[in-house]
């Protein structure tokens, strides 16, 4: 794991949720589509990933503009990594598990506010290097956590 990535995202999500009573629940699907980079100068290491895309479904609690929940889902990215030194270079997609919460706030029939922690959990990907001077099998963990904040648009 070469980590941190780091970043700002910028993306879309739609989704749907159903109410009874003071208890919510729903699914989302999300893409995160700008990416995140790591660089290490020391080991002229650098890694990108590509759009992160999440499918999620969630539930919790309401009282009143406010809502309270957790999610469970699936998340996907690629990871590309760049070593300048070995001249290894892969592309590899991943695939995972992704868990947070949550809070929701509507601000008028049509608009709510929303802040989010996801956290990512790749598991572990093999990538092969193979050239004139290597020939390397790589095991890499890839976690990461996700805040997000922002602005949803209700259709009723």
């Amino acid at each position: 794991n070469y980590g941190p990535f780091h970043g700002v995202l910028g993306g879309v999500q739609v989704g749907r949720n159903f109410q009874f009573v003071s208890f919510v629940f729903g699914g989302e699907l999300a893409a995160e589509l700008l990416p995140l980079n790591h660089h290490s100068p020391s080991a002229d290491i650098s890694e990108k990933t590509g759009p992160v895309l999440t499918a999620t479904i969630h539930g919790g609690y309401t009282n009143g503009p406010l809502y309270f929940y957790g999610l469970v889902g699936y998340a996907n990215t690629n990871q590309q990594h760049d070593d300048n030194v070995s001249d290894c270079h892969w592309n590899v997609n991943l695939g995972g598990l992704v868990y947070g919460a949550g809070v929701q706030s509507r601000i008028s029939s049509k608009l709510s506010v929303f802040g989010e922690w996801n956290h990512l959990d790749f598991g572990t990907d093999r990538a092969t290097c193979i050239n004139e001077l290597n020939n390397t099998n790589n095991l890499d963990k890839t976690t990461g956590d996700l805040f997000k904040v922002g602005l949803n648009v209700h259709f009723n």
